[in-house]
């Protein structure tokens, strides 16, 4: 377990030294800004909805929509961190080292893996803050803005992004490490945000939000039917 910790902790702060990290985090937090600016009518001629203007902007539904479908966007980020955390030692030739020493494979593997998604929450995390921030800007109506919990904006995390995160994040992690190559994880990644936008359409359908329930991989709309 320790030695788990160990790779788990050497990925992490090796990906934190990354400029490109940290580029994510701020890319998607601004993103986020300007997603709550324009739910919360900054831009006239942009809109963002969540089902009603009389929910607030920040209601945990709309922290939901807004935290769970950036999130997906971010699945191209998301697959390329959880590949390369494996895939890079076959690249560099450095695991002959690691599959010599007295490291089991799930040790290894494992470490990498938590690694891996520790820095996607961290990178992911700019989506929230970033929200939150949105609602000081200039031109967001003050009747859109509710006064909301910090578990608001946690919640969605629990229960869309980190689960989304270890099943999505150990097929991608998978991919990289049986075909030590980076562009089926970049395929597959593809595939899954083709399958949200079709599950997005059917959803327009009354009848067929069950089908649409079933076929998003990341049950963002499976939340919003049910809450619905």
């Amino acid at each position: 377990m320790r030695t788990a910790l160990a790779i788990a902790g050497f990925e992490l702060q090796s990906r934190l030294k990354l400029i490109s990290t940290w580029v994510y985090f701020l890319v998607f937090g601004a993103v986020a800004v300007l997603w709550t600016m324009t739910a919360g009518g900054a831009f006239k001629n942009a809109k963002v909805a969540f089902g009603s203007e009389k929910v607030w902007i920040n209601a945990p539904f709309a922290l939901m929509g807004t935290i769970g479908i950036l999130s997906v966007i971010a699945l191209p980020v998301i697959s390329a961190i959880m590949g390369r955390a494996v895939q890079q030692d076959f690249e560099h030739n450095t695991h002959h080292a690691f599959f010599s020493s007295p490291i089991s494979k799930l040790q290894y593997l494992g470490g990498r893996f938590l690694g891996a998604i520790v820095t996607i929450l961290i990178v992911l995390s700019g989506i929230g803050m970033g929200a939150a921030l949105g609602l000081a800007f200039p031109g967001v109506e003050a009747d859109r803005v509710g006064t909301v919990g910090a578990l608001a904006y946690v919640w969605p995390y629990v229960i869309l992004v980190l689960p989304n995160l270890v099943i999505l994040g150990a097929i991608f992690f998978s991919l990289a490490a049986l075909t030590r190559r980076m562009l089926p994880v970049y395929v597959v990644s593809a595939i899954l945000v083709v399958g949200y936008i079709f599950a997005i359409e059917l959803t327009a359908d009354v009848e067929n939000r069950w089908i649409a329930d079933l076929l998003d991989p990341f049950g963002v709309s499976a939340v919003f039917n049910l809450t619905q």
